[in-house]
């Protein structure tokens, strides 16, 4: 893990800092710190959520949740390896039950309280971060012929079967315009005149 300027990092590369936990990032940005720990509880970190955490220099950021899931290449992780703030990722809920205030030390992705263990999680650094974008943006391309069946495959079964329920009826007009002596395009059949035959030809 990196040493940054606002950090307080020791000797063996441990960052030490209160946490502040709340139940909204909007929330825990109000109270954050320069120098604390920030907990997070957020799938799929976006830009701009990183970018307020990031203003508030923290000594690191630690998510409960995978940071990119993989659902979609999200820009968060970037932002904060960028403005050199450790992101401790996918660290479990257990980080959610800290109280409020607790000093915590950080030594690579393992979380402790007085030198007890709480949490786990994955430094996101540079390589890891492009291999997860990398798998984000193939799960977008595996997805969208999906999403692309979904839309279109369903519309055409409702099509299929709105055909079926109208043939029926269909064959049953076309029998009655038969009956009635008309034609596919409905115009009246031609009639035949009997000739009078006291007329001359």
């Amino acid at each position: 893990m990196s040493r940054t300027a606002h950090s307080p990092v020791a000797g063996d590369g441990t960052i030490v800092g209160p946490v502040r936990v709340e139940p909204t990032v909007t929330a825990l940005v109000r109270r954050l710190r320069k120098g604390d720990v920030a907990v997070i509880d957020v799938m799929d970190l976006d830009q701009r959520t990183a970018e307020d955490l990031a203003s508030h220099r923290p000594a690191a950021v630690v998510n409960a949740r995978p940071s990119i899931s993989g659902r979609y290449p999200a820009g968060g992780p970037r932002v904060l390896l960028d403005a050199g703030i450790p992101l401790i990722d996918a660290a479990g809920p257990a980080v959610l039950d800290l109280h409020d205030g607790t000093t915590v030390s950080i030594t690579g992705g393992a979380i402790s309280v007085d030198g007890q263990q709480v949490a786990h999680g994955t430094v996101l650094d540079a390589d890891a971060i492009v291999d997860a974008m990398r798998g984000a943006a193939d799960g977008m391309r595996v997805q969208a012929p999906d999403v692309h069946r979904q839309r279109h495959g369903d519309g055409d079964a409702r099509g299929r079967r709105a055909a079926r329920r109208a043939g029926p009826a269909s064959g049953g007009r076309a029998a009655h315009g038969a009956s009635c002596g008309r034609g596919g395009a409905g115009l009246p059949a031609s009639r035949t005149v009997a000739r009078d035959p006291s007329l001359p030809a």
